[in-house]
C-alpha cells in the first residue's frame, strides 16, 4: 500500500479499529498507531515488521492486506516523520468523539509508543539530551492519563495540548535519535532506511 494513499482521520481511525476488533487483536487503533510511531523512532524499517509480529499481537503476518496496512501505516509514519516539518500527526478519534473516549485514546497511543520504542533494545536513552529524556519521561506519564473536573472547555484544552505536546515531542525523538535512520540537517547521522 501507498503510504500517500492513507489519510489519518476519524474515519480511518473508526475503520481500523472496526478491523482490529473483528480479529481479535485486543488493542486499539490509537495503541497500534503509537507502537508503530516507537518502533519508527527506535530505528525498526517496514521490512522488518515481521520481526515485531508478537508486538503488534499476531502470529504470523500472513494476510497480505494486513500486511500492506501495517507496512503502509508503518511508511506513512516514517515519511512524516522523515520530512521534519511537523506533518506528524497522532492517529485518534476525531473531535466528535466524546472527551473521556479521545483522552484514553491518548493514553493507548503513548503506551504503544513506549513499547515500540523499547521492542529489541535498539533505541538508546543514554544518547539522547536532558529535554528528550524528560518528554520520555511525560510520555509514559500521559500513558494513565484520566479526565479531570475541571470545566468542558478545560478539558479540551488540556487534552488539545497534550496532543501537540506528543506530537512535537515524538519528532524531536525521531530526529535526535541515531538509530532512527534519519540524516540530520547537518549532513551527520544513520541514512539507513529513510523513506521518500
Amino acid at each position: 500500500m501507498d503510504p500517500s494513499e492513507l489519510q489519518l482521520d476519524g474515519v480511518f481511525y473508526v475503520g481500523l479499529q472496526a478491523r482490529l476488533d473483528l480479529n481479535g487483536k485486543g488493542f486499539s487503533a490509537a495503541e497500534l498507531h503509537g507502537t508503530l510511531t516507537g518502533l519508527a523512532c527506535a530505528g525498526w524499517l517496514e521490512t522488518e515488521l515481521d520481526s515485531c509480529q508478537a508486538l503488534l499481537g499476531q502470529d504470523t503476518i500472513e494476510n497480505s492486506i494486513e500486511n500492506d496496512l501495517l507496512t503502509g501505516l508503518m511508511g506513512l509514519i516514517r515519511q512524516t516523520l522523515d520530512a521534519g516539518n511537523l506533518e506528524f500527526r497522532l492517529l485518534l478519534p476525531g473531535d466528535d468523539e466524546p472527551l473521556e473516549t479521545r483522552a484514553q485514546a491518548l493514553a493507548d497511543w503513548c503506551q504503544g509508543c513506549v513499547m515500540g520504542l523499547h521492542h529489541g533494545d535498539r533505541f538508546k536513552t543514554a544518547e539522547l539530551d536532558d529535554e528528550i529524556t524528560q518528554f520520555l519521561s511525560d510520555l509514559g506519564q500521559i500513558g494513565i492519563v484520566q479526565v479531570g473536573n475541571d470545566s468542558p472547555e478545560e478539558q479540551e484544552r488540556a487534552l488539545f495540548e497534550l496532543e501537540e505536546y506528543t506530537r512535537v515531542g515524538v519528532q524531536m525523538v525521531f530526529e535526535e535519535d541515531p538509530s532512527s535512520g534519519r540524516v540530520k540537517p547537518n549532513g551527520t547521522g544513520n541514512t539507513r532506511g529513510s523513506v521518500k
